[in-house]
Order: structure tokens, then sequence, then C-alpha cells
């Protein structure tokens, strides 16, 4: 078939039923975003439920297609059992990460994992590590940055990094064309089971839905569940989103920065609340939010 999307070549791919099994399902959707590449378009089957995250099974891909459409399906995150470090990691440039006898196994090369101090409560912590390998129990990761503090104990908590689905865009000047829409899905973060597992919350690194450069557009989505933001976007010249419910957010429910346009219209937020920084013009329409203060700027 050929049409185009955005002034694109495109195809359609579309992504097997869902198995219920995190390291199948991730993989097929990552093999459908790959295959439709550039301009393409990617379509899941209705109203089925998709289990990612954990070991091997993150949903990331650094060339988004141009349309992704959920078709009512789920993409919801797995409850991971979480390992514990055998000596503290400083934050100066450490590029190991020691885990308790056995724990080395539950990760493998590639995966995005996450520290917290063990009585985490707005302490120390470093998220979006890259294993690059493992050494029997120890992750080898590049220099670890530390979001907040410097220092976590022996017996600190890791953690896989998961989100329901992380886009990398490349750098775009386009500043009124979405180039990658996401639509009509539901992403839950699966908070209560993974909580009961060990999982710690945190303003960063686990948003539902992960948006890096490029434009995009959000419409007719649920965000729900969340241990961190339900949606963290950073620079991206252009983002629109529209028609988005957020309940059960732990984080903003929508994190907005380092952008140079913005449009929010319609949206409904539940136990999240809408945040926006870094911003050349932003501008809001009818957005709606319980529970939470609105703190984004209307800039008209």
């Amino acid at each position: 078939m050929g049409y185009y999307t955005n002034g694109v070549a495109s195809q359609i791919v579309s992504v097997p039923a869902a198995t219920g099994n995190a390291a199948i399902d991730a993989v097929n959707i990552n093999a459908a975003l790959v295959s439709a590449g550039v301009g393409g378009t990617v379509i899941f089957p209705r109203n089925q439920t998709y289990i990612v995250g954990g070991k091997g099974a993150q949903v990331y891909t650094s060339i988004p297609p141009a349309i992704i459409d959920l078709n009512g399906s789920t993409i919801k995150v797995r409850s991971e059992v979480t390992a514990a470090t055998t000596s503290a990691v400083v934050n100066s440039g450490a590029t190991t990460i020691p885990l308790q006898t056995g724990q080395g196994a539950l990760f493998q090369a590639g995966d995005s994992v996450a520290i917290f101090a063990a009585t985490y409560a707005g302490v120390a912590f470093a998220c979006n590590i890259t294993v690059n390998s493992i050494s029997a129990d120890t992750l080898n990761v590049s220099a670890i940055a530390f979001n907040l503090g410097s220092t976590l104990a022996s017996g600190s908590i890791v953690q896989h990094d998961n989100t329901c689905m992380y886009l990398q865009g490349s750098t775009s000047t386009l500043t009124g064309l979405p180039r990658t829409t996401v639509k009509n899905g539901i992403f839950d973060g699966n908070l209560t089971a993974r909580l009961a597992n060990g999982l710690r919350q945190s303003w960063s690194g686990n948003p539902l839905l992960h948006l890096i450069a490029d434009s995009y557009q959000i419409s007719d989505n649920i965000f729900k569940n969340g241990p961190c933001d339900g949606v963290l976007t950073a620079a991206t010249p252009f983002l629109k989103a529209s028609g988005n419910h957020l309940e059960n957010v732990f984080g903003n429910g929508m994190h907005i920065g380092g952008h140079s346009n913005c449009i929010h219209e319609s949206e409904r937020h539940h136990g999240g609340q809408l945040f926006a920084d870094s911003w050349q013009q932003y501008h809001i329409v009818a957005v709606h939010c319980a529970g939470r203060s609105n703190r984004a700027k209307r800039i008209t």
C-alpha cells in the first residue's frame, strides 16, 4: 500500500495479539515499532492487555513511527521483584552496582534501572541507568549521575526503570506539526501490585509514557496507577495533548519540559497535577484537575 504520512512514505504494521508474557509482548511491540519506522503506522488489536517491564522487556524505540494507535488496548507494567546492593554507591562516577547473591539474574544487558535508599523518603536516588553488562551479581553501568542526594548505602533498592512505552525521537525543528501521534491507549503502571513487591515511587524515572525529542501528539489515552509521572516529555519542539484522562498518578499528570510550543485541551487529571517547565509558548484549553493544583502557566 503506498501513501504518505507527514510527507513520508508510510506502511501499516499490526502488533501481534497479547500473550500476557512480558518477554514476548515487549519484543512484539518493539518489533512493530521498528518495522513501521519513520512515517509508518502501528496498530494494536482491539481491547487487549499487553504486559511489559522487567528483565529484557522494556518497550523502547529510537525511531518512532508517525502513528501508534493502541485501538483501546492496554500496556501494563508487570510487578517485578526488586534487588538490593551489598555496598554503598556514591555519586562520584561509580560504574558498578553490586547486588546480593543470585540477584544478577534479575537483569540483563540493555535494561534500564534505578537505585533508591532502602528507607526512601525523598532522599538519594538515581534513575535511567543503563546496564551495559553483568558480571555474576554486579551490574556494570556507565557513570551514575544521581537525581537527588550523593550516597546510597549498602542495602539500597535496585529496580527496573519501567515505563509502558519510551519513544526517543531525533531532534526536530518542526513546531506546528506532530511527527508521532500516540492515541486510543490505556497505560497502566500496576502501582498496587508493584508497591507490594518493594517498588519505590519517585518524581523521576518511571513515567507511564516517556517522550524525548521530536514532535508529538498524544490523544484520547488513559494514564493510570503510575509510580511517577503519567507523561514525561523533554526537548521536543512541539507537543499537543488532547482528550487524555489521568488518574492515580504519584507524580505529575503530565510533566512537560524543554518545549517550544505546547497545547493542552480537554484534559482530565485526577490525582495527578499538570506541570510545565522550560517552555517558550504554552496554551491550555479546558484542563480539569481534581485533587491537585494545576501548576502550568497559561501564555496567550
